[in-house]
């Protein structure tokens, strides 16, 4: 990118070479304009404006100075240096600086200094604005979490007017200028009636799986320790997983649910569940439910921790539905069919027999 002569002005390296007080930065800056000669009138621009405002000899003590003249007089012929002195910008005489402060008034001299002001704050100002946009951007960009813990639900609408139900145990993320992106992420399973908006699809991102709609009524489940699952109330769905050298898909209409098998690597359709989407409303559903799964639906949807002892044993998997019931209803319904006693002490709950 071609150089503007503020760029110059407050390079540090090219002063030094406009006052021939660096033999390295002199070096670098004439080997950088022949490979840029399109740059010369802006740096020859550039350096004169250092010149008149220094108004003196290179600053570097005399003797390194003179020390540097004599490393570049080494590699040319003597009788080139006048040549040099009279041809090249920056090997300028002793006359030519007195020529300078004899013809250089106050006042130009306070002119020239004000324009090198000048240059100086628009350029902090153009990095300041450039800091206020940047920081701009980083309020933009903040994430707002909202979250369910064990034992509690939560509904709220997101800027867009499309309606969350997070379950148990469920946290989603999304940025404050979530309007544009209409993103977010999910842990845990949450429900959502997505507002229709055909320019900006709503996406949801959870266990590396990405849910796009327009605008539909569907639910996710993605806790950690289950299989990740869709399931589409109304409209259309397209669920997508990035694998390592494909992109697995699937598109579910109404009435229709998926999960994603870790070992084939595939979405595969499972049955649709209506009573199990119920849980927003207050429906607590066992569906062939192993102990393993009855432990940990209880601890979510309870909050609290469930021990149950080595002798307890389903002999078959359990099924139930209960609708807005408390714990100990629930405990005592199950107990009767599987045979089992329980007790609850504060937020620990013992199974045994």
């Amino acid at each position: 990118m071609k150089k503007e002569i503020s760029d110059l002005l407050l390079d540090e390296r090219f002063r030094n070479w406009s006052l021939k007080s660096d033999l390295d930065d002199y070096n670098h800056w004439e080997k950088h304009f022949k490979e840029h000669p399109d740059e010369a009138d802006i740096a020859q621009k550039a350096k004169e404006i250092i010149l008149l405002v220094e108004l003196e000899e290179p600053t570097l003590p005399e003797d390194k100075n003179r020390s540097s003249l004599q490393k570049l007089n080494n590699t040319i012929d003597q009788q080139e240096i006048e040549k040099q002195k009279a041809d090249v910008p920056g090997l300028v005489s002793d006359a030519f600086y007195e020529k300078k402060r004899q013809i250089l008034s106050y006042k130009t001299r306070v002119f020239i200094a004000a324009a090198i002001s000048f240059f100086i704050v628009f350029i902090w100002l153009i990095n300041s604005e450039v800091n206020k946009n940047d920081g701009q951007k980083s309020i933009d960009l903040v994430k707002i979490v909202k979250r369910a813990d064990y034992g509690k639900k939560l509904t709220f609408v997101l800027p867009d007017g499309s309606k969350v139900n997070l379950n148990s145990g469920s946290e989603l993320k999304y940025h404050s200028n979530f309007a544009d992106s209409r993103q977010v992420d999910l842990i845990g399973e949450a429900r959502f009636e997505v507002v229709r908006d055909e320019d900006h699809p709503f996406r949801i991102k959870s266990q590396g799986v990405t849910t796009t709609v327009l605008g539909t009524t569907f639910n996710v489940k993605a806790y950690s320790d289950e299989k990740l699952s869709v399931s589409v109330v109304s409209g259309r769905v397209l669920v997508e997983k990035k694998l390592e050298d494909t992109v697995e898909d699937i598109i579910l209409k109404k009435e229709e649910s998926t999960e994603f098998d870790d070992e084939s690597q595939q979405f595969r359709y499972r049955e649709y569940n209506k009573d199990e989407l119920a849980w927003n409303s207050g429906l607590l559903v066992f569906d062939d439910s192993s102990l393993t799964d009855v432990e940990k639906k209880l601890e979510k949807w309870y909050g609290v921790q469930v021990d149950i002892q080595s002798d307890v044993v389903f002999n078959e998997n359990y099924s139930g539905k209960y609708l807005n019931s408390t714990l100990e209803e629930v405990l005592m319904g199950m107990s009767f069919v599987l045979e089992f006693e329980f007790k609850i002490t504060n937020k620990k709950v013992s199974i045994y027999r």
